[in-house]
């Protein structure tokens, strides 16, 4: 699989080959080499097609490889590094795909914390993974038994024309 608006890599090396000589082409979106030699697919939009990269040189094709592309999943996010003993002591969000990668970049562009203090709800809205220093602030003086939640969670993945609202999570 590729992903849309990402700079997929290729697996491909060719350190016995005079390159004047090698023709890569596809039948969808874009391949270039970029300043590490490394060859870059790229494509903008998702398709239920396969879609061809042909590796020629000399005129003989050497290789062959069909891939569709996607837009990416939807991105897990989790707390960042709790710097004390509860929850309510984080530090901000990082997200990452749920196949594990974390070599792509998922922006957490905002996100409200809800706090139930014994039935008393109250939001701050945060913008950007990092916590602001005035929530910050504001967590520390919220009970040990107050419930914390993240809501209306906004992130971006590569790709994407607009941002993608996850579900809520629970952090204490």
């Amino acid at each position: 699989v590729m992903y849309i608006g990402y700079k997929n890599v290729l697996p491909l090396k060719f350190s016995d080959l005079d390159e004047k000589y090698l023709e890569i082409s596809s039948t969808y979106g874009k391949i270039v080499k970029n300043d590490k030699g490394k060859f870059i697919w790229t494509g903008d939009r998702p398709s239920n097609v396969e879609h061809i990269l042909l590796i020629k040189y000399k005129g003989k094709v050497l290789g062959e490889f069909k891939k569709i592309f996607k837009r990416m999943p939807d991105p897990i996010v989790q707390t960042l590094p709790i710097s004390g003993t509860k929850l309510k002591y984080f530090t901000g969000l990082k997200g990452f795909l749920p196949n594990g990668r974390t070599d792509i970049p998922i922006f957490v562009q905002s996100y409200f914390i809800q706090i139930n203090n014994n039935g008393v709800i109250s939001n701050l809205i945060n913008k950007g993974p990092m916590l602001s220093k005035r929530n910050k602030k504001t967590l520390k003086y919220v009970s040990d038994n107050a419930g914390i939640s993240i809501v209306s969670l906004l992130v971006r993945c590569p790709g994407d024309l607009a941002a993608r609202t996850l579900s809520d999570l629970r952090i204490q």
